[in-house]
């Protein structure tokens, strides 16, 4: 069975900032988690995006994005909030919100 709660860090380590979701949760790793707490560390392909959040009670996402705030900037999105993020704000090819947009479509249909 799953852990109630997975803290994804997505990212490349070849390119520079767009690995911080990465090193979070490296760090958060090295300080030790609690039972229920899964950290995995993804290149944020939506469909495996999909399959972590899958039967989780909690999902936390840590990624880079673009967003004209001060570099470093930490943006708290709900999944209501998700909606509202614009196309292109993601440096991989779907992001966030599409694979939020997809996961909450397969539910919707069943799938």
């Amino acid at each position: 069975m799953a852990a109630s709660t997975v803290v994804i860090g997505i990212g490349n380590p070849l390119r520079g900032d767009d690995a911080a979701g990465r090193t979070v949760v490296r760090s958060l790793r090295a300080a030790g988690m609690p039972v229920g707490v899964e950290l995995v560390e993804s290149d944020g392909d939506p469909a495996t995006l999909i399959e972590l959040w899958r039967g989780r009670d909690v999902a936390l996402v840590v990624d880079a994005v673009r967003s004209g705030a001060a570099p470093g900037s930490i943006h708290h999105l709900e999944l209501p909030g998700m909606a509202a993020v614009p196309p292109g704000t993601s440096s991989h090819g779907l992001g966030l919100a599409e694979a939020v947009g997809i996961a909450q479509i397969r539910r919707a249909v069943g799938a």
